[in-house]
């Protein structure tokens, strides 16, 4: 019976959860550490003299959260990525990312996150409109396009 358990862990991503809980004898819940892709959830229990393990090699996916538009007052652009954590408040982080006006569309796709709207610059490069951002340094898509990107689809 799960009345009888003294001790479980859990860990995601080879990193321990905080605040494991046990919830029913089918569920446990933990607070897990920030990241960025599927992790690996592997769970331990100590139930007296006996020790029960389980490993799920995809079982948890941290998900990343984009977020972009103008900022009041300057109608500079700007994106943003979450959630963050900082020591228990969870929110949106502004990137380093200049863009010279409104962020109107996104678009994932693999590793960089593609955006288009009324900018004209980003990061001092012209743009034209258009940039793939890896969330360190913005790539110009050839030579952009003529007016303003209102929607981004991935085909």
């Amino acid at each position: 019976s799960a009345d009888a358990y003294s001790n479980i862990t859990v860990d995601v991503g080879g990193r321990p959860c905080g605040d494991v809980g046990f919830v029913s004898d089918t569920e446990v819940q933990c607070t897990v550490m920030e990241g960025v892709g599927s992790s690996s959830v592997s769970l331990t229990i100590h139930d007296g003299l006996l020790t029960r393990s389980a490993m799920l090699e995809t079982g948890f996916t941290h998900s990343l959260v984009y977020a972009a538009g103008a900022l009041s007052g300057s109608g500079n652009g700007f994106v943003a990525t979450g959630p963050t954590s900082d020591g228990g408040e969870t929110g949106m982080a502004v990137s380093g990312l200049d863009v010279s006006r409104v962020v109107r569309a996104m678009l994932t796709m693999g590793q960089a996150v593609y955006a288009g709207g009324a900018f004209a610059s980003a990061s001092s490069k012209r743009v034209n409109h258009m940039i793939a951002w890896d969330g360190n340094e913005a790539r110009t898509l050839g030579f952009g396009v003529d007016g303003s990107v209102h929607a981004l689809v991935e085909w």
